[in-house]
């Protein structure tokens, strides 16, 4: 699955180089001022780990910033999923559009699709909007997840196993909230063909 295989802590209990999630949110949950982020490759974290978050920081900035095509709201947020198979094991994320800082992540998700992921991954970066009070556009590059969110309902096929049971409850749980709750987010669509990959892309294409 395209995800991220090393997380990078530099400001935690433990700084180092992890394999999994689980062991980063180890060291960085409860932990004031913590820095890490995920990364695609252990060479990747391995270079941005002896860099230090600053000089990592502005090396993502300015690779957002070549990108300066013209029409990007870069003070924005923007998600995307991921899924190897379908259905397979999925992933979303949630990346800051002008420093490339990574927001949130969650993964191993299994028997799920592409699809759902990018409904989660919208819906979750939605109520991130919401919860920290932040008025920003969002972007996704999936018609889907933004019809979807839009109608307050996810629309997909998939049929609830044993393994996929926590993401189809995450399903109900985000039809709920976007059916209750009235946010106040613009959701824009994320020009794949003139702007290149989204900046929360897993890379995988």
């Amino acid at each position: 699955m395209a995800k991220n295989k090393a997380y990078v802590v530099w400001d935690g209990y433990e700084p180092g180089i992890y394999d999994t999630w689980a062991e980063c949110e180890e060291q960085i949950k409860g932990y004031s001022g913590a820095k890490f982020k995920g990364f695609p490759s252990e060479k990747l974290a391995k270079e941005a780990f002896m860099n230090g978050p600053e000089e990592q920081k502005t090396k993502e900035q300015k690779m957002v910033r070549s990108q300066s095509q013209e029409g990007i709201v870069y003070d924005s947020i923007c998600v995307d999923g991921a899924c190897s198979g379908n259905p397979g094991q999925g992933a979303y994320q949630c990346v800051d559009v002008k420093t490339g800082e990574q927001l949130f992540i969650e993964t191993d998700f299994e028997e799920t699709t592409n699809n759902v992921m990018e409904f989660l991954a919208l819906w979750k970066g939605i109520k991130y909007l919401y919860d920290n009070n932040i008025d920003r556009p969002i972007y996704s590059d999936s018609i889907s997840a933004m019809a979807w969110v839009r109608d307050k309902k996810c629309r997909s096929s998939i049929k609830q196993t044993d393994k996929n049971f926590d993401s189809i409850a995450m399903i109900r749980k985000a039809e709920n909230w976007l059916s209750s709750t009235k946010y106040n987010v613009t959701i824009l669509k994320w020009d794949t063909k003139n702007w290149g990959e989204i900046p929360a892309d897993f890379g995988n294409k």
